[in-house]
């Protein structure tokens, strides 16, 4: 019983608090990349200019997937922006089943029956 009048005092100061700083202005948490590094924005803008993956990008600057997205505008615009550094798909050519080599067909149902016992 204690315990839970406790923790609801503990409750009650920590959104105090918060609320306080938002009417503040103060912002809580981590800065972002963006606003702290722009030498390492700069690396990566311009290292996606040139086509480098997003991988080597994050693993060579030593950021995550998910800044080099987000500095890049890429993680936004979705697979449109993501579209312009890829290679571009061949053609699909339809094709009837009949033209498929015999190991790429699905294989084919097999019913079981039961044995037969004589006698």
């Amino acid at each position: 019983m204690f315990a839970e009048f406790e923790r609801s005092m503990i409750r009650e100061r920590v959104t105090a608090g918060l609320s306080r700083n938002k009417a503040d202005g103060i912002q809580l948490g981590r800065r972002r990349m963006e606003d702290s590094d722009a030498d390492k924005v700069a690396a990566i803008v311009a290292a996606r200019a040139k086509g480098t993956g997003i991988r080597r990008i994050a693993r060579e600057l030593g950021v995550g997937v998910g800044t080099v997205l987000r500095v890049t505008g890429e993680a936004r615009l979705g697979a449109s922006a993501a579209g312009r550094f890829r290679r571009p798909l061949p053609p699909r050519v339809a094709r009837p089943v009949s033209a498929l080599p015999n190991d790429c067909r699905a294989p084919q149902r097999v019913r079981l029956l039961p044995a037969h016992s004589e006698g």
